[in-house]
């Protein structure tokens, strides 16, 4: 597990993906992830639904003596979050949006945008690592420019959550390889990842390369600290009985739909990635 949290920790501290988002949002070659401008659509994607919710005991829970000397759980199963959410991309710009999940492919040119709707208040972050190993923090993102400024936390029970924005796109840039999106909810701020993340962005802008390697060192160190399970593959499972109303937006004067779906096991401050090939 420590290796989990070592490799994560690499590629959090070894790119610049989030400047390369916020300093070149609409045009430059360099960019990990650029906005793409959609045309229109005549048809709906097909996207899977469910309506699930999971009580697993918290991994902090505390234990006491029970029967024959073993130690048992001492606290009530914590009810996960819930959330409506969809990875969308669309291909070259042209026609309709699609869902993509683990193990996908997509291509150089794609355009992808993310919809979430919590039901409840809570904390939402979300990353992106490219094949390259840079990282971009893609949500909140009320910092970016072109960005919803509606993406910040926390977020809002049965608000409406685009990612970057209703009516804008990240597109797959040329670096082809393996490249994740990781989503971690919780009910509470975050510090680790807030603290840390603000302290690498200002490294960055700084040049600052002693102070990198600090953070880096109590990133692992805080990893280790908190040794428990916190990658899990998320999972959408169909709900042919479903009465959920499509979502609509507009993108580039086009206007789209979607139906959303649940995402399943989505414990509290678990990380779930989905990871996909880039051609």
């Amino acid at each position: 597990m420590s290796k989990l949290f070592a490799a994560l920790v690499v590629t959090l501290l070894g790119g610049t993906a989030l400047l390369y988002i916020e300093y070149c949002w609409f045009d430059t070659e360099n960019c990990p992830v650029h906005a793409a401008s959609l045309t229109d659509s005549t048809s709906q994607p097909l996207i899977k639904t469910a309506t699930l919710t999971d009580t697993r005991a918290s991994l902090d829970c505390p234990k006491t003596r029970g029967v024959n000397e073993q130690l048992v759980e001492d606290c009530e199963p914590r009810a996960s979050l819930r959330f409506k959410i969809n990875y969308l991309y669309r291909h070259q710009g042209q026609g309709d949006f699609y869902p993509f999940g683990e193990g996908s492919v997509l291509h150089s040119g794609d355009s992808l945008k993310l919809f979430f709707k919590p039901t409840e208040e809570a904390y939402v972050y979300i990353f992106m690592v490219d094949s390259h190993g840079n990282i971009g923090r893609l949500f909140p993102t009320a910092d970016f420019r072109g960005a919803s400024q509606a993406n910040r936390n926390p977020v809002q029970k049965n608000r409406e959550y685009f990612v970057p924005a209703p009516h804008k796109s990240f597109r797959l840039d040329h670096n082809t390889g393996e490249e994740s999106l990781y989503f971690i909810a919780t009910r509470k701020p975050d510090a680790v990842l807030e603290q840390q993340y603000h302290k690498l962005s200002v490294a960055q802008q700084t040049q600052a390369i002693e102070t990198l390697t600090i953070i880096q060192e109590q990133l692992i160190v805080e990893f280790k600290k908190n040794e428990k399970q916190r990658l899990i593959d998320p999972e959408l499972i169909t709900d042919s009985a479903s009465t959920e109303q499509p979502t609509s937006f507009e993108e580039a004067g086009q206007r789209f739909s979607i139906l959303p779906s649940y995402l399943n096991n989505l414990c509290e401050g678990c990380v779930y990635r989905v990871t996909f090939k880039h051609f």
